[in-house]
């Protein structure tokens, strides 16, 4: 089972939001499918347009007080076996 699968999933669930899901860590709930595993994840949802600045950050591993209006969790759940991820505020 491939945990890179269930990040594409959530990519793409981000790019449906002109975003992108930075993340920064594993908040359990696991999910175990026959193509991957995964489980609710805690991170930034960035729109597009300020990805770049928030990628500094997020690479130098400090991430200023500004970015805390995009903190979401990436939250799974499945409809008649299709995996669907929600971007809930804390």
């Amino acid at each position: 089972m491939d945990e890179d699968k269930f990040i594409q999933v959530i990519e793409e669930y981000a790019q449906k939001l002109d975003s992108v899901f930075f993340v920064i860590s594993g908040e359990g709930r696991e999910l175990i499918t026959e193509e991957f595993t995964g489980e609710d994840l805690y991170g930034y949802l960035i729109p597009n347009e300020l990805e770049s600045e928030f990628a500094v950050e997020y690479s130098e591993g400090f991430i200023s007080d500004k970015w805390s209006d995009y903190i979401r969790f990436a939250v799974w759940k499945t409809d008649n076996g299709k995996v669907i991820i929600d971007f809930v505020e804390p």
